[in-house]
């Protein structure tokens, strides 16, 4: 079984440093994703995390409502700082908060809610393979020595997308 820093470390940069591995990511894109901790700081961090960029316009996911004014009155500092520390630049900060349940922008025109309605419907690739109870059993045994129950969950799922994906690739 791989070391869960290797693990972790390859689902956060399945190409190892190389943006030519991640087609899904534009270059300048990752940027953002690669300095926002360090240029909003941890309190900030923690409570609000890039969604995605379109065009020069950055949205950022605010996880408690009680931040989202406070966030909206500081926006032009943290773009600011933000814009000093990536290649492109950010024209403007829009800071949301998701209704419950909800997983993303709401699709537009019928083809586009169809099309979500199938592939809500089909299972994601990683529910198609299963893990074997024994693998199942030795990732629940590392994972005991971890206190924190909501921590043992997250990484929990890392490492059984990480299982599930190996097996994809090897073919096993």
């Amino acid at each position: 079984m791989k070391p869960l820093s290797s693990v972790i470390s390859q689902l956060l940069d399945p190409g190892g440093g190389d943006p030519s591995h991640r087609p899904y990511l534009k270059s300048q894109d990752a940027q953002i994703w690669r300095v926002w901790n360090r240029v909003v700081g941890d309190q900030i961090a923690h409570r609000a995390q890039p969604d995605h960029l379109k065009g020069s316009i950055l949205y950022v996911e605010v996880k408690a409502l009680d931040w989202l004014h406070p966030l909206q009155e500081i926006g032009p500092q943290l773009l600011e700082k933000l814009n000093e520390a990536i290649s492109h630049k950010v024209s403007r900060i829009v800071f949301f908060q998701r209704a419950p349940g909800d997983r993303g922008p709401k699709a537009g025109s019928q083809r586009q809610r169809d099309r979500l309605k199938t592939e809500a419907a089909s299972p994601k690739w990683h529910e198609r393979i299963p893990l074997n109870p024994e693998e199942n059993q030795e990732m629940d045994r590392e994972l005991s020595r971890i206190t924190d129950p909501e921590l043992r969950e997250l990484i929990k799922h890392i490492r059984v997308k990480a299982a599930k994906l190996e097996k994809l690739r090897s073919g096993s």
